[in-house]
């Protein structure tokens, strides 16, 4: 539509209005003076990150930034240099299932709060590299975390530790929970990202409380949120839904994905 190469076209209109300087469509040829180097994790060893055509991310991750560049292009987008106020608020707008369901996703940022702070944030993967950003808009707070590893440490729970220093931890408050564990426990089935997926509900060792498994993932213990028939752990929230008052079904909010699974028999 523009006439221009799609690097050109960031080039000119988003990266050189929001005074990023040190970003640019990422070129594995190019020699970028500092560039830092990709590495992934193999039985608890370092190696160089597997090789990528950046032809293939295209625009869901051939960027590469700084920390730097990535708070002035926050600064840009949140204070309106580079669209209009109309197309901003539809990019900040929740997106809304057929069924009515409100998400916490909108076109590309992901809409949630943290110890009650509003936050607008996004993380991001390529083989090599991790990133977070996060944008606070009532506290004036962008925390942006990069790390050149696929493994070991984990940009959003760094981010979660510079944010809860900044703005300060709060206790989430417990609510106890007084119904049938029984009810909820059992695998469910359903279809998400593009394939079948089995998570389970099981009880804890203990006896109080309920554990979320889903594929390729340790066990989670959740928290009873204090809404009928939905727990939690850390930002996803799980939501049962019963038929007759048995559950039949589990919906499952992880601000980056909505899915609904069935209960299996």
């Amino acid at each position: 539509v523009s006439g221009q190469s799609y690097e050109r076209y960031l080039r000119e209109h988003l990266f050189e209005p929001a005074g990023m300087r040190d970003s640019r469509y990422c070129s594995t040829s190019a020699v970028v003076p500092r560039r830092a180097h990709g590495y992934d994790v193999d039985n608890d060893t370092l190696r160089l990150a597997a090789y990528i055509d950046m032809v293939w991310p295209y625009s869901a991750g051939a960027i590469c930034s700084t920390a730097g560049d990535l708070i002035a292009w926050s600064e840009a987008l949140h204070g309106g240099r580079l669209f209009s106020a109309a197309s901003y608020h539809e990019m900040i707008t929740p997106g809304k299932l057929n069924d009515g369901t409100v998400i916490r996703y909108a076109k590309g940022l992901s809409l949630d709060s943290v110890d009650g702070h509003r936050r607008i944030s996004h993380g991001g993967g390529i083989p090599g590299f991790q990133t977070e950003l996060s944008y606070f808009p009532d506290d004036s707070l962008i925390v942006v975390v990069l790390v050149n590893t696929a493994g070991g440490a984990n940009p959003e729970v760094l981010s979660r530790s510079i944010v809860d220093v900044t703005l300060g931890a709060q206790p989430r408050p417990s609510v106890a929970f007084h119904g049938r564990l029984q009810d909820y426990v059992g695998t469910y089935a359903g279809v998400a990202r593009g394939g079948k997926q089995v998570v389970h509900v099981a009880v804890d060792s203990a006896g109080k409380g309920l554990v979320y498994r889903a594929p390729h993932q340790p066990a989670e213990s959740l928290s009873y949120s204090g809404a009928s028939d939905t727990f939690d752990h850390d930002e996803t929230a799980l939501t049962f839904v019963r038929t007759d008052g048995r559950v039949t079904k589990l919906r499952v909010d992880e601000v980056y994905g909505y899915n609904t699974y069935t209960r299996q028999p």
